[in-house]
């Protein structure tokens, strides 16, 4: 197996040499590409044995880096920057890896540090190391992507962060904002020109974000989330820029943001953690409750595509704010059975009284308030999520009334709970109301559900519709449903049917 080193460089006399050692003996033939240096990096390259190419630069990444694959002739390729160098642990497994991967590309994890004080900046996989006989090139001018034929590489796989890793010191502060000022005129020219400038909203939002910027930042990030994830590594920056950004100043839709950047990337603990926080400030205890179980679940687990920056302080931290709220949830829900016994009370005895009906339910938990004001007021519902939050109340103390005209406003806002919020209702011998709810459920999605049309009917059957529960047990049988079971009713419908 051959593998080949390769760099594009400018004035990195003093970084290369300790990149180049720490490839000593690991590979067959480096590449050094120059764009231009005024240094001593030709003559540091060539003291480590480097093949040394100029080449005039252009602002193109991808175009240096691609003439620097030119040069190469190898199996495997390490493609890394003259301020990065493995570390002195790993770095005899560079080729042990190489030999015994299946995979195409390889990510290798990558410590970012402060290069005078050694401080951890940042900890995050990066596309380092490719076969050489694919025909890999380089797309963007800016935060270049590795490609074959244009399209995302399918076999990659991250080396154990154990095994390799790379220092990198590149982004220091002191001279990360010149580098960011450098990077941010690249992609404001590629931006002018390029046929698919949605591509580069991400970078642009980091870019901005790292210079101060907020306002623009926030804006190319709104337009990158609103695309969808992206399949390329480290895609979920656009929210994590914008979720500081909003904590900054305290906006509406922070939790919607947190919510949305859970729901697209479910491997990243903190998202989860972030909307569990945010969830429990407005008094949602019971999906915070849930959102933080679901980091809690990504604790020991590793993501080399998604980093994530949650500690074990952090992890610690959320579980006990998580015991907190589920003494929360406690409280308030025999606070809430307790006043939503009385609202019922009254409105089964057609109290008249809504202004003190509507003082009660300013004393319910915050979670529950709009959803009993539409509902005690006849209006439409803003959502399902208030619905489920009561379910378990309304269908203790609402009367069958009440939760048949419930049906068609939940299924206008959220027709997926109409068919558990039936068989629930079922089990609890609220024929008519269960009637109502499984009336509202789509039959494309019950089509072969045997038990759906047998709950149906024995609802119908119950209601006296006894032609329309024969049709639905005929159904049921139809799909598998247990016979001798249904065979009993059958039975009762045809003694009925002969009087």
């Amino acid at each position: 197996m051959r593998v080949a080193a390769c760099y594009i460089v400018k004035n990195e006399g003093e970084n290369l040499a300790l990149s180049l050692e720490s490839l000593a003996g690991s590979v067959d033939e480096i590449i050094v590409v120059d764009t231009g240096s005024t240094d001593d990096t030709v003559t540091v390259a060539e003291k480590y044995g480097a093949a040394v190419y100029h080449y005039a630069w252009q602002n193109d990444f991808a175009a240096a880096r691609n003439f620097a694959l030119e040069k190469c002739h190898a199996d495997w390729i390490i493609a890394i920057d003259a301020d990065e160098y493995f570390t002195a642990e790993t770095k005899k497994n560079i080729r042990p890896i190489l030999e015994n991967t299946e995979a195409e590309l390889l990510l290798i994890r990558r410590l970012d540090v402060e290069k005078s004080t050694g401080a951890a900046l940042n900890d995050i996989y990066m596309p380092r190391a490719f076969r050489g006989d694919l025909g890999f090139r380089y797309v963007g001018k800016i935060h270049e992507e590795v490609r074959r034929g244009g399209e995302t590489i399918g076999k990659v796989a991250a080396a154990p962060k154990e095994e390799l890793c790379l220092i990198h010191t590149g982004y220091s502060s002191e001279i990360g904002e010149e580098k960011a000022r450098r990077n941010l005129n690249i992609l404001l020219a590629e931006l002018e020109a390029a046929e698919k400038p949605e591509s580069l909203y991400m970078y642009l939002a980091e870019t901005y974000a790292g210079l101060g910027e907020d306002a623009k930042a926030e804006r190319y990030a709104r337009l990158d989330i609103d695309l969808g994830r992206r399949p390329v590594i480290y895609a979920s920056r656009s929210y994590r820029v914008l979720l500081e950004i909003l904590a900054k100043k305290n906006a509406a839709d922070r939790l919607d943001i947190a919510l949305r950047a859970a729901k697209d990337f479910p491997e990243v603990p903190e998202f989860h953690a972030e909307a569990a926080a945010l969830l429990a400030a407005g008094g949602d205890y019971a999906r915070a409750i849930n959102e933080a179980k679901a980091a809690e679940k990504l604790e020991n687990t590793t993501n080399a595509l998604e980093p994530s920056y949650m500690t074990t302080e952090m992890f610690a931290s959320l579980k006990a704010q998580r015991a907190n709220w589920e003494m929360q949830l406690v409280a308030e829900k025999n606070k809430l059975e307790e006043i939503s016994s009385i609202i019922f009370g009254l409105l089964q005895a057609k109290s008249k009284n809504m202004a003190l009906i509507d003082k009660l339910i300013a004393k319910l938990p915050i979670s529950s308030q709009c959803f009993f004001a539409d509902f005690v007021h006849g209006r439409e519902l803003a959502d399902g999520e208030g619905f489920l939050a009561v379910q378990d109340i309304l269908f203790d103390y609402a009367d069958e009334e009440q939760l048949t005209k419930l049906a068609p406003n939940i299924a206008a806002v959220d027709k997926d709970v109409c068919h558990k919020a039936g068989d629930e209702l079922f089990a609890r011998e609220k024929w008519a109301a269960a009637m109502a709810f499984y009336s509202e459920v789509d039959e494309s999605t019950v089509e072969n559900d045997g038990g759906f049309w047998k709950n149906l009917g024995l609802c119908l059957y119950r209601l006296g519709d006894y032609e329309t529960a024969a049709a639905c047990f005929a159904k049921a049988k139809s799909c598998g449903e247990n016979a001798k079971e249904i065979a009993a009713y059958e039975k009762w419908l045809e003694d009925l049917a002969n009087g």
